[in-house]
């Protein structure tokens, strides 16, 4: 019958393969595992893009947030995730706090799209009031523009409270 494998392997995306296993029958099965762009911390080490001035998530980072909704998918001991939207300090402060809360709010409806209970997920943009780097410069203003996954509820007794984030940056 039909059966699906499982592999995982740290620092390699998770491979599902279904394969028919009939007795008596021996099949080789070749998988190649292609990197992760997410560490199984959930640490995210890529770039979530939008358009520009936009809250439309571009397309290039389709399949980083694929991954990140498989893991989450995968992993149901992480009961909550806030999904934090964050922008540099160019234009006006309420525009700002609202591209970043749309941009939030697009994040967390693609991973719903993608299988997520909407219950583990919430959704908050800050704007500019959080930054982690200088809006003086380019690579600063780079820097601040960013979407945060934060881990605020897991099930299990290895887990302290924000611990975990999933990082990137957003452009």
């Amino acid at each position: 019958g039909d059966h699906q494998v499982i592999v995982q392997a740290h620092g390699y995306r998770m491979l599902k393969e279904t394969v028919k296993i009939v007795a008596h029958d021996t099949e080789v099965l070749h998988l190649i595992a292609k990197e992760s762009k997410v560490t199984y911390d959930l640490e995210v080490i890529d770039k979530v893009f939008f358009k520009t001035n936009s809250h439309i998530i571009d397309e290039r980072s389709h399949t980083l947030l694929d991954e990140v909704a498989e893991i989450l998918n995968h992993h149901q001991r992480i009961e909550l995730v806030h999904v934090e939207g964050h922008t540099d300090s160019q234009g006006d402060d309420a525009y700002n706090k609202k591209l970043s809360q749309d941009r939030a709010d697009e994040v967390m409806g693609y991973l719903i799209s993608k299988g997520v209970a909407a219950g583990r997920l919430d959704a908050t943009g800050f704007g500019e009031e959080q930054p982690i780097d200088s809006n003086d410069t380019v690579e600063g203003r780079h820097n601040n523009r960013r979407v945060i996954f934060r881990i605020d509820k897991h099930h299990g007794d290895d887990y302290v409270q924000d611990s975990g984030e999933e990082k990137t940056t957003s452009e």
